[in-house]
């Protein structure tokens, strides 16, 4: 997958745990290819010593949720990106306090590629609306394939693409594979660091 994922263009790649007691094994990427670990914790299971344990071995610490309950529990927590694990339907209220936490939001786009007739139109129809609720408030925002096997790899920049069965602009949404993703490694390096507010790991230097 590695292989064929430097072909299609990626220049980094997440490679995801769900078991906390999982250890990041050594992998020799391709030339020019980037691995970066990353756990995902339902919210119940992201408690801050937990948190801080995991830092230490993976790049990015990821929360699922399933529910708006769910979303409200994992805002508390001190994690560096959510996501929803099943597509529900956001509302302005959760996205304020999503502004307000620093974590950013990942589409995955899996449910929506493998939705069949009326599945396909709610997908559709709840993505548009938490686009229009994220992009209001200015939420940072990934595109992620969530790919199991080599089949469901897309060219990162082709990502954004299936947004456009929701009715959203495209071209608005080339940042959420490149740009933001990289910020998101960069803001999570410095809380690896345990760096101040504000201070932040760009390259070799903190600034």
């Amino acid at each position: 997958m590695l292989s064929a994922a430097r072909k299609l263009g990626f220049s980094v790649v997440g490679l995801t745990f769900e078991d906390i007691d999982a250890k990041p094994p050594f992998v020799e990427p391709p030339e020019n290819l980037k691995v970066v670990w990353r756990m995902d914790l339902t919210h119940d299971k992201a408690q801050p010593k937990t948190i801080d344990k995991l830092r230490r071995l993976f790049s990015i610490v990821a929360v699922s949720c399933s529910s708006r309950g769910q979303f409200r529990a994992a805002l508390k927590t001190r994690t560096d990106l959510i996501f929803q694990k099943k597509l529900f339907q956001l509302n302005l209220s959760d996205v304020r306090v999503l502004a307000s936490s620093g974590k950013f939001f990942e589409f995955n786009l899996k449910p929506l590629i493998y939705a069949k007739k009326f599945e396909m139109v709610n997908a559709i129809k709840t993505i548009r609306r938490n686009v229009e609720l994220l992009r209001k408030m200015k939420i940072p925002v990934i595109i992620s394939s969530w790919a199991s096997n080599h089949y469901e790899l897309t060219p990162p920049f082709e990502l954004p693409q299936f947004l456009a069965l929701a009715d959203v602009n495209v071209q608005e949404f080339y940042r959420c594979v490149s740009e933001e993703p990289a910020r998101l490694l960069e803001l999570s390096t410095s809380r690896r660091a345990k760096l101040p507010n504000g201070v932040r790991i760009i390259g070799s230097e903190a600034v």
